[in-house]
């Protein structure tokens, strides 16, 4: 084995690997138009849109002990062949059957990938850099917004897409380049000495303190993002507005605060601003079904961006605070399965008020739903500030 290195350089690594794996999901943002381009159905669009976040919430427990059993590389390459694999089918599929499969596929491959990657931050990132460098992980998943969907859009403006095809692929292959060339967790210098045989239980793992709020803040950020990021287009739509200038602004306004903010959000008290973050994107989501001019729409997104900014390298941050370090990957792979969670059940309960009601009310029945959820959160977690404060 070669001698431990110090973490700045894995983290580095990591931090491509995830620009990667975020890039090939990203391009699934376009798929639908793409599904409608070619012909297939709405009834298996929505069915092969859906089975992604299935996939994924179903790989999503084993990703931390893949990483324990297997190690980062062995890991990852599994992640690469499901990915790739669902590219194939991306590439050439035009059937349903096919396309669906080519969704399960790469939601096993993601989801495993991205829990894997979060617990290796978690276990190589000392608890001085944390919340700067779980700042930069979240860079690396709104990047590819800004980056290659204003290219999407060109091409297929001009009805030219094998550059869009093309690209899972290509995002497949890039991940699997610089996956290789990470260390493994036990070729890093770790702040708490762990070999690969000493990692706990999930048993042990649901008796840490703090672990339901945890799990809780998953759950609800998950809930409230996955709103905002599924039917704004739709609430957009609806009212002649532009759907891509409140996701492209909203994380051009995140990236922008977490590059430039950083080492604010390393001194920071993640256990003090989560809960206010938090509320910037609920009240933005409240604000969203009154927005009627895309000068409207822009600052509601600048006001998500900026709650995005803090709130979700918090939430990365909280298994690092809240859990010792042999339990941190299976408490990563429990919270992306709580935030998979509520990505599975807004698109049912938005689904089922906007038929009756339309988008606009579904997004203030989410909304007044989390004003009491918010208000709960912030007392737990200023219960948990308090209780680390004296330690």
């Amino acid at each position: 084995m070669r001698r431990p290195s110090g973490w700045v350089w894995p983290f580095v690594i990591s931090l491509l690997c995830t620009l990667w794996a975020n890039s090939y999901v990203v391009m699934f943002f376009f798929y639908p138009v793409y599904l409608r381009k070619v012909g297939l159905e709405p009834w298996w669009i929505g069915l092969a849109m859906g089975s992604f976040y299935g996939a994924t919430a179903v790989v999503r427990p084993t990703g931390g002990v893949a990483l324990e059993r297997m190690g980062w590389r062995r890991t990852a390459f599994l992640s690469f062949a499901l990915m790739f694999l669902s590219s194939l089918g991306v590439f050439g599929a035009r059937g349903p059957v096919g396309v669906l499969a080519s969704r399960v596929l790469g939601g096993f491959g993601y989801g495993l990938a991205l829990v894997a990657l979060t617990a290796y931050q978690s276990v190589v990132v000392p608890a001085r850099a944390r919340g700067g460098s779980f700042a930069w992980v979240s860079v690396c998943y709104v990047l590819p917004q800004v980056v290659f969907l204003p290219l999407v859009e060109i091409s297929f403006a001009r009805d030219f897409h094998l550059p869009y095809r093309a690209s899972f692929s290509i995002f497949s292959l890039l991940f699997l380049v610089f996956s290789l060339r990470l260390r493994e967790v036990g070729e890093v210098e770790l702040e708490e000495g762990v070999g690969l045989g000493d990692w706990g239980g999930f048993g042990e793992l649901l008796r840490t303190e703090g672990l339901f709020v945890y799990l809780f803040a998953s759950f609800l950020f998950g809930a409230i993002n996955g709103t905002v990021l599924m039917f704004t287009s739709t609430l957009a739509s609806e009212r002649g507005l532009s759907s891509s200038l409140f996701l492209s602004l909203n994380a051009l306004v995140a990236m922008s605060a977490r590059v430039f903010g950083n080492s604010l959000l390393n001194r920071a008290n993640r256990f003090l601003w989560l809960g206010p973050s938090m509320g910037a994107m609920v009240a933005a989501l409240g604000l969203l079904p009154a927005a009627s001019t895309n000068l409207q729409m822009a600052a509601v997104s600048a006001l998500y961006g900026l709650g995005m900014a803090v709130s979700f390298p918090f939430v990365l941050a909280m298994a690092s605070d809240l859990v010792p370090l042999r339990l941190r990957p299976k408490a990563s792979s429990l919270a992306w399965v709580f935030m998979d969670l509520s990505w599975l059940l807004v698109p049912l309960l938005v689904g089922a008020v906007s038929s009756s009601w339309g988008v606009s009310s579904a997004f203030r029945l989410v909304f007044v739903s989390s004003i009491p959820s918010l208000a709960v959160l912030e007392l737990l977690l200023v219960s948990l500030a308090r209780r680390y404060a004296t330690r």
